[in-house]
């Protein structure tokens, strides 16, 4: 797992900062939150072929996270970072499902 977190990676950095970002009235890590939503980018890239928007660049995501591929190997790469982050975090578990648009 060492040479899967690169610690020069930007990503690393915000997260021994300890950057975070407000949302639905909860302080989140900013590194714990842009993981989510390029969970959610790579995902639509690489299994639908659809860019999540027009400004989006692959590149940008493996920058920031210091990951490597093409592909689904990319994604691979970058499930297995996610994963072992969210584990060592415990994030994501307080999160509350939203049900058709309601609280």
């Amino acid at each position: 797992m060492k040479d899967l977190v690169n610690e020069k990676a930007p990503w690393f950095i915000d997260l021994e900062e300890g950057k975070t970002i407000n949302v639905d009235g909860q302080e989140i890590s900013i590194v714990i939150w842009n993981m989510i939503l390029t969970k959610r980018d790579l995902k639509l890239w690489v299994e639908c072929k659809m860019k999540p928007h027009r400004n989006w660049k692959v590149t940008d995501a493996k920058t920031y996270f210091g990951i490597t591929g093409t592909g689904q190997t990319l994604l691979d790469n970058y499930m297995t970072l996610f994963n072992h982050v969210m584990s060592l975090t415990g994030a994501g578990k307080g999160f509350r499902v939203i049900e058709g648009g309601k609280k």
